[in-house]
């Protein structure tokens, strides 16, 4: 057995082939690009000829870049029987250099050949499948599917104010400020993949006349608010008359609001065997956070509680 590392002072870089595995620790393999764009996309280019768009890509840790027009290739004649040829780029360490081919695929199979991937040696990026009907004289579009693989890209700690202006599509980022992750779709647009604000407590906003009995808490959890505990009325009896409610506390931060007016059913009670139950409705307002209860059935006394188990959708 012989074991080989580096780069140490006493060995250091010595061929292409071993910098080139340097650079695979780096960067994975792939077009840099995204599906909706053309970046090193194949495409029939007339007769048995296929053309890829300019592009810049990873091979084998080797990069890649085609400029002006594009690079073509031609597809070997077809035979009596279908097949299917797999275009790549090529990476060759013996001829020193990246090119587009098409790799011809066994008549009568309808699979693609696997590219390539000897290491140390030739290594193949997989750019579209193309199906060379029996006796085909033409390529057409309806028989190249793109099969594009696109190098990707690490999670990055964010801000949700101040994202990358320049993602990749599929990017994915950690918004410090959010506890969220959130991936990018394509250009500016971002969609929330996984969120747990964690438990957060919240404090009476009046606490004059109402106090906590069990924790009040919210938290926010892919995109669903969850709001749960109870308050005791400690001061004064509130009223059912009040038309405006009783303001209970006030969300601390923008991603517990509702994405929409939210009014949920609520119930009051002393807590006591015998009791009687108040049914209510709390309103959490989606500009301010306020959480109030208003509409109550009857009046609510001295010692009794509003409980506040109800979730949401998040703005």
């Amino acid at each position: 057995m012989t074991e080989k590392s580096g780069v140490f002072e006493t060995k250091p870089i010595a061929t292409e082939i071993e910098l080139a595995r340097l650079f695979q620790g780096f960067q994975l393999d792939g077009v840099r690009g995204n599906p909706s764009d053309t970046a090193c996309k194949v495409a029939p280019a007339g007769g048995m000829t296929v053309k890829m768009s300019p592009g810049f890509a990873h091979v084998g840790g080797y990069w890649y870049e085609s400029s002006g027009t594009g690079e073509t290739a031609t597809v070997a004649a077809a035979s009596a029987q279908q097949r299917t040829d797999l275009a790549v780029l090529h990476a060759d360490p013996a001829a020193d250099a990246v090119t587009f081919q098409v790799r011809q695929g066994t008549p009568g199979t309808l699979k693609a050949p696997d590219p390539v991937r000897t290491p140390g040696g030739v290594w193949e990026l997989p750019l579209a499948t193309i199906r060379v009907g029996a006796n085909a004289t033409t390529i057409g579009t309806a028989d190249v599917t793109d099969a594009r693989e696109f190098a990707g890209a690490g999670v990055a700690p964010s801000f949700s104010g101040n994202r990358p202006d320049k993602p990749a599509m599929g990017q994915l980022v950690y918004e410090s400020d959010t506890a969220r992750w959130v991936g990018n779709t394509g250009g500016t647009n971002w969609r929330v993949v996984a969120e747990d604000t964690g438990w957060v407590d919240l404090q009476p906003a009046w606490p004059t006349v109402w106090e906590t009995s069990w924790q009040v808490k919210v938290r926010r959890v892919n995109g669903v608010v969850y709001l749960a505990g109870a308050m005791r009325r400690v001061n004064s009896v509130y009223g059912k008359s009040d038309a405006d409610g009783t303001l209970l506390a006030v969300l601390p931060r923008r991603e517990f609001m509702p994405a929409f007016r939210h009014s949920p059913a609520v119930v009051c009670d002393n807590g006591t065997k015998g009791g009687y139950v108040v049914p209510g409705r709390l309103y959490v307002d989606p500009s301010t956070g306020e959480v109030l209860l208003q509409h109550v059935a009857a009046d609510i006394p001295i010692g009794h509680h509003v409980y506040l188990s109800n979730t949401w959708l998040g703005a």
